[in-house]
């Protein structure tokens, strides 16, 4: 039987938090797709550039709707998580507050970035930021669904839908309508990883035995795109291309298996020649032209 460990951030003083994360990087990579990948040819990944390259956390990277930007968490100067983007004009900070900012994304089709924030008691709610007003870097404009003061992990299917993991563990999954405030209860004992796929919203679940990547819609209605796929290994984070390719990574290794598919996974590469370590979170832009690592020091 194998044990399922889901780790997720954790209700504790912002110190005790700080002293538990990992020295990581960020890694970005060209990806590219073979061209004939029913003769058993792999994707290729070139310009591999750490993109961070510093003593600290760097960690949660997430590419916007063009893949022309990416954006990550942080912990600098401030002693708090604070959260900084790298486009073609560099890399800049986007928060300095006094409170701890995790992962960065955008509301669909929207100016609005929202974070998970670790307030001064330690509640953990989810926050929206007008990207045009940057007051203070991004002063608070509201907080999403109050009542909802354990949010570990999220992920947006649409500009109204957002589908929230609660502490404590095991972690609950909400459907949330940012519209209406309503919040549906779907699932327990889910993990930290979430992708979407077409209209369709893919998270890690787990049983007494596996960790399963599942999907439904937006209603919470089971997916007939695919059946649940037992992830790789003991791996936690996946991420999905616009073409229905999940990869998920094990020390520097990553791995593929097709949505459509219900073969065994496959090697796609292994990054140690590239100087990586232990491969954890992972980031696809949704073009599909680049692939950002989390390497574990």
């Amino acid at each position: 039987m194998k044990k399922i460990i889901l780790f997720s951030v954790l209700l504790l003083p912002f110190s005790a938090l700080l002293a538990q994360m990992p020295e990581t990087d960020i890694w970005t990579f060209n990806m590219h797709a073979p061209t004939e990948p029913g003769r058993g040819e792999v994707y290729t990944f070139t310009n591999g550039h750490n993109l961070t390259n510093r003593p600290g956390y760097d960690n949660q990277p997430w590419f916007t709707a063009d893949g022309k930007t990416i954006y990550w968490t942080s912990v600098r100067d401030s002693g708090e998580t604070d959260i900084y983007c790298h486009n073609a004009k560099g890399t800049s900070r986007v928060t300095k507050t006094n409170i701890s900012e995790y992962s960065p994304q955008f509301i669909p089709g929207t100016k609005f970035m929202t974070c998970v924030v670790v307030e001064q008691d330690s509640t953990q709610r989810l926050w929206k930021y007008d990207e045009k007003k940057p007051d203070s870097l991004h002063a608070k404009t509201e907080i999403l669904f109050p009542d909802l003061k354990g949010v570990a992990y999220y992920k947006w299917l649409d500009a109204n839908t957002v589908f929230i993991a609660d502490l404590p563990e095991p972690m609950t999954l909400y459907i949330g309508n940012a519209k209406t405030g309503e919040l549906k209860k779907m699932a327990t004992n889910v993990g930290r990883s979430f992708a979407t796929y077409e209209q369709t919203m893919c998270y890690t679940w787990s049983d007494t035995d596996e960790l399963y990547i599942n999907a439904c819609d937006a209603n919470g209605n089971a997916s007939t795109i695919f059946p649940p796929v037992i992830c790789y290994g003991s791996s936690q984070d996946f991420a999905i291309t616009k073409g229905g390719m999940i990869f998920m990574a094990e020390g520097t290794r990553l791995y593929s298996h097709s949505i459509y598919a219900k073969g065994e996974w496959k090697l796609e590469h292994d990054f140690a020649a590239e100087g990586l370590h232990k491969i954890t979170r992972l980031a696809i832009s949704p073009d599909g032209n680049f692939i950002a690592l989390t390497d574990n020091l």
